[in-house]
Order: C-alpha cells, then structure tokens, then sequence
C-alpha cells in the first residue's frame, strides 16, 4: 500500500475571528484566555497580539455572531451557528490535508443531488471535499481513498444537506487501476 497525496493547495492561514468561532463551535463557550489555550489558536494565531484578538471579538459581536455572558464569557448567537461551523470545518480541513495520508485498501464515496435552490450549500460541500482531496468520478459523485475526516460528517449531515446526501464506504471497486493512478496509490498495474 503506497502513501497518496492530495495536491490541495491551502495556505496555514484563517481570520483570528474565524479561529474563535470555530473554537466556540467545539467549546459552545469561551473567554478570550481559554482561546489563547486552545490547539487552533496556536497554530493559527500564535502571532496575534491581544489587542487584534480583543478587535476580532468586538467585529463579531457587532455582527450579531456571538454574545457576552457577564463580563468574560462569550457565546454563539444563532445566527453564529453556521458561520462558527464553516469556520471550524475550514481549521480542520487545513490541519487534515497537512498530515500525510496512507491508503488503507477502502474507497469513500460522496454523492449528492441537492437542488438549486441550495445551491449555496452544494457550492460549500464541493469545495470542502476538493480541499480534503477527493476527486469526481462523474458529475456530483465524489471518491476518495481511505479514512476522511470526522468533521466531515458535520458538514454532509448538516440539517440542510442531509436529505440530499449519501456516503459510502466500500472495501472494493471492480476495475479500479484507474482510481489508483487518479489518486498517485502505489503498486497499481
């Protein structure tokens, strides 16, 4: 089993105010030191003064995103929800497609058929699964080989998407050199 690679290209870089909104979507709740402490905030802000983290607070609660709770707690608003959850999925798909990949023998396979009118959410979900690395085998049928990352399923069971969606994990695909060289999987013929 040779190692595969996904040539997404995909800057280490995110808005500090959509780093805390992906750590409230995992936390619920913050203060502005528990987001200091937090693995996202490290890797993506470690530079950022307190006066531009301060700043990004005051945007997103002119913004209707988030919410102070007496004097330091800070939470999603409802219409924070999606925003925090695309930026949490956006995090963890620049940390996924960072870390090398072996293929282990199984193929994922995404296909949706989710109308115009949702256009918005179908523009969404291919771009995240082209970030991830997977590859259109024909038109909104997506494959990619091995484990995909448990964020996302976030975003393919989404309440607005769910209904239109389906993802299958299969052990094998007849006639699959093809998959193998679309993918750069060692030992394919």
């Amino acid at each position: 089993m040779g190692a595969f690679v996904s040539f997404v290209y995909m800057t280490n870089q995110i808005s500090v105010a959509n780093v805390i909104l992906a750590i409230l979507w995992r936390r619920h709740n913050g203060t502005v030191k528990s987001f200091r402490d937090h693995d996202y905030f490290r890797f993506f802000c470690a530079k950022k003064s307190k006066k531009t983290v301060f700043s990004s607070i005051s945007r997103l609660k002119k913004q209707g995103f988030i919410e102070t709770k007496g004097r330091y707690n800070i939470l999603l608003t409802q219409a924070g929800i999606e925003k925090a959850l695309h930026a949490f999925v956006d995090a963890e798909t620049i940390l996924y497609i960072q870390k090398k990949h072996r293929w282990d023998g199984g193929w994922r396979i995404v296909f949706f058929d989710i109308p115009e009118s949702k256009r918005k959410f179908r523009d969404y979900l291919r771009k995240v699964i082209k970030k991830i690395g997977f590859k259109e085998l024909q038109r909104s049928v997506w494959i990619y080989p091995g484990q995909v990352p448990t964020f996302l399923k976030h975003v393919l069971f989404e309440n607005d998407l769910k209904k239109y969606v389906r993802f299958i994990t299969t052990e094998s695909i007849d006639n699959d050199q093809d998959l193998k060289k679309m993918f750069n999987i060692k030992g394919y013929p």
